[in-house]
């Protein structure tokens, strides 16, 4: 009686936990369709594939249409932090206003940046600093895509920076035991999303779960 009642509320509690995994998944799956959507929205808009290739003292109209949609997008997604458009030739354009200028090409040689130029699809980066953020406490997830002109020649990239909390919202109420845990993996079987934050500046977590995902 024991072992069959047992069996009985294990079978139970794993399809429990495993529909709780996929309702969490399909809303985080469906969620990411939405800034896919967004990231090609901003690649492939008009006024920002002008303003890359035209010099920029003929086209401030297209500027002021461009700060136009990206606050038109974050006023209604609360849960993307910054959205930054950066030029081939380090032009930035961001709602983040310390970022409303050309600096130097650093940027271009950081992985994310690399990452996104090799895929043509939108990169799913894992979480970091906002390195841009004057806040060291602000975690974002960021989606990259390219942008190319119609003889699909580079012109920059758009990069979505999501809230941290915003994908953990969706893990926060799945029930995994007392030391279960749901995690985030990316094309790259890069984490993207882990419980502690701290596991993505910490080395010796960054190990350990590297031996447990092996």
């Amino acid at each position: 009686l024991f072992y069959s009642s047992s069996k009985i509320i294990m079978e139970d509690t794993l399809m429990t936990t495993k529909t709780s995994i996929e309702k969490s998944g399909s809303q985080i799956e469906m969620y990411m369709d939405k800034l896919k959507g967004l990231s090609e929205l901003l690649s492939e808009n008009p006024a920002v594939c002008r303003y890359l290739i035209k010099e920029k003292d003929i086209n401030n109209s297209d500027r002021g249409d461009i700060y136009a949609l990206i606050d038109s997008i974050i006023k209604t997604d609360k849960s993307i932090k910054s959205i930054i458009i950066i030029g081939s030739d380090g032009t930035i354009i961001s709602n983040e206003k310390n970022l409303d200028m050309d600096f130097s090409g650093t940027v271009l040689e950081q992985t994310w940046y690399k990452d996104t130029l090799k895929s043509d699809m939108p990169v799913l980066t894992s979480a970091r600093m906002q390195e841009f953020s004057m806040n060291k406490d602000n975690w974002v997830i960021s989606i990259g895509r390219e942008i190319k002109s119609i003889d699909g020649m580079h012109k920059g990239v758009v990069r979505i920076d999501l809230r941290y909390d915003a994908i953990e919202a969706s893990l926060r109420d799945l029930n995994l035991g007392k030391s279960g845990f749901a995690f985030i993996i990316n094309s790259n079987n890069e984490i993207v999303y882990h419980r502690d934050s701290s596991y993505f500046n910490n080395e010796e977590k960054t190990q350990e779960q590297s031996l447990i995902h092996i």
